[in-house]
């Protein structure tokens, strides 16, 4: 609330500033009266392009290249065949990868780049009171989970298919017990792609983060979440 005060005060500031400077240019230039709104909406126009870049600027530091807009998914293998070092991947279960194409993606990456890490963190499915709650709030019907819990089972089964059947490959599957708050992918260790879940809607219905690794950043924080569990 008070940085949202403060960005109001600023911006005030900024208009009364305009509307002194509209002033003063209209006094010394010898401009008619009519000329006086005409420069203040200039003067105006300047303060609030300078205000968004300090905004942009300011956000940038942080680490945040863009929020996309909602309704927007996070496009798994495209991510996945763009990386060239590592692809970590933080979410319920990884059909979005493997449900289309059966981990063809996968394979097929893989095969061409047998180095890249690729490592999965999915929720337990022995968290029955975890899933059962999140199906209830994000569906409106908690059996959702019975069959949530197959999917996820069989992306682990799928995954290690894959680590078993191709001998050089890096793949880590691991579990967490604990309630699914956001979905990540992380590739090469730089850049992360964030949406998360809630009550009434699931992450594809809901803005993407997109973060660069910064010293500060909410970059930092996520992944070190994603090495902690």
């Amino acid at each position: 609330m008070n940085q949202f005060k403060a960005q109001v005060v600023s911006l005030i500031v900024g208009v009364i500033s305009s509307v002194f400077a509209a002033g003063i240019l209209n006094h010394v230039s010898g401009f008619d009266k009519d000329d006086f709104f005409c420069i203040f909406l200039v003067f105006l126009c300047i303060t609030f392009l300078v205000y968004l870049a300090i905004r942009i600027l300011s956000i940038k530091t942080y680490g945040i290249d863009a929020i996309d807009k909602p309704h927007t998914t996070l496009v798994m293998n495209s991510q996945l065949s763009n990386c060239k070092e590592s692809f970590d991947f933080l979410g319920v279960s990884a059909r979005t990868i493997l449900d289309a194409e059966g981990g063809h993606a996968i394979r097929t990456k893989l095969a061409h780049q047998p180095n890249v890490k690729l490592r999965f963190l999915l929720l337990d499915t022995a968290c029955e009171e975890i899933g059962f709650k999140m199906a209830e709030d994000e569906t409106g019907d908690r059996n959702n989970w019975v069959a949530w819990k197959k999917i996820i089972q069989a992306s682990i089964d799928e995954l290690r298919l894959i680590k078993s059947t191709m001998l050089t490959a890096n793949i880590e599957v691991r579990i967490y017990k604990e309630t699914p708050i956001f979905r990540s992918i992380t590739t090469d260790g730089q850049f992360m792609y964030v949406n998360y879940y809630g009550k009434d809607f699931r992450p594809s219905e809901t803005c993407n983060l997109r973060l660069r690794r910064k010293d500060i950043s909410l970059f930092i924080a996520l992944q070190s979440n994603f090495e902690r569990i």
